[in-house]
């Protein structure tokens, strides 16, 4: 299996690695230089690459050409308050995985945890990056900035909000998005 390595964005020719990612490549994969990996970015795009350098924080690589993502017809945007503890991250990482495209963090008046401080929004696009390429998705979940509903709601088109309820009698997601085929929801 090919490994993968992340990369803010993606273009033809020589590309530098972050110090973290060619750590990873060089002490977790043990990539060397001439090996082939596949390589993809923030938008979606992957690229066969070429290493061409590997040291200890750095890694170059040689692409000769870029995939572009495939348009999808369902694109969704999930809105939530926070889980208390490690629950938060855990969801950032399960959303990745299932494919979402967006998380806007909600601040209700109730919430106990909040999704204050760049060091917590930091984290979670760490932890998007890493879902993204052990799920092989293309691509990396985007985290919005911590809002309140009124916020998201006065920015999403009526016709695009959804409100999803875990009871019995509640529509399947799959179901919802196939209703919706070629709209954008978003899920609160």
């Amino acid at each position: 299996m090919v490994k993968r390595l992340y990369i803010s964005e993606l273009h033809v020719g020589t590309l530098w690695l972050a110090p973290a990612q060619a750590l990873h490549g060089r002490d977790v994969l043990r990539l060397r230089p001439g090996q082939m990996v596949e390589v993809f970015d923030d938008a979606g795009a992957t690229a066969q690459a070429t290493i061409l350098t590997c040291q200890a924080d750095q890694m170059s690589l040689r692409v000769e050409s870029v995939h572009s993502p495939a348009q999808t017809d369902a694109r969704w945007i999930i809105a939530s308050a926070l889980p208390k503890g490690t629950r938060s991250d855990w969801m950032v990482e399960k959303l990745c995985e299932l494919g979402t495209p967006v998380f806007i963090p909600l601040l209700t008046r109730r919430s106990i945890v909040k999704a204050e401080g760049k060091n917590r929004l930091e984290r979670w696009r760490r932890i998007a990056q890493e879902a993204a390429r052990q799920s092989r998705r293309s691509g990396v979940m985007s985290i919005g900035v911590p809002a309140e509903l009124g916020q998201v709601l006065a920015r999403t088109p009526p016709a695009s909000a959804w409100c999803m309820l875990a009871q019995a009698a509640s529509t399947p997601i799959t179901t919802a998005l196939a209703q919706a085929a070629g709209a954008k929801l978003t899920i609160f």
